[in-house]
């Protein structure tokens, strides 16, 4: 089991530069330095392989302190994926293809989608 979460890709994603990055579990050793008196937290979320072509990772509320946190609940198909989320705010997630819709409480809403998935 531990070998095949160590092939697996997960997201990484840094919160003061709002910065996604996908790596595999076994990547190298990621380098950090921060200057007296900055933090930065990061957040690593496995990725959800949910068919051939689409992979899914949800961030969270990413203007909370503890993003991943503010997921309650987290349901996945071939065709979509439903989040529950305590709070308010702004919701990141990568998706290796751009979504067809976005809903919010049952009411369509709009969103943005970039090339590296979120």
């Amino acid at each position: 089991m531990l070998n095949g979460i160590r092939r697996r890709k997960q997201l990484k994603w840094e919160s003061e530069d709002d910065k996604l990055l996908v790596i595999m579990c076994n990547s190298k050793a990621i380098p950090i330095t921060l200057q007296p008196f900055i933090f930065e937290i990061f957040s690593f979320v496995p990725i959800k392989k949910l068919s051939l072509a689409v992979k899914f990772a949800p961030v969270g509320l990413t203007n909370m302190f503890n993003s991943e946190g503010t997921i309650e609940g987290l349901v996945y198909s071939e065709t979509s994926v439903g989040i529950e989320l305590k709070g308010e705010g702004n919701f990141s997630a990568y998706s290796s293809i751009s979504p067809k819709k976005c809903y919010l409480n049952g009411a369509e809403v709009g969103f943005n989608w970039s090339e590296n998935g979120k």
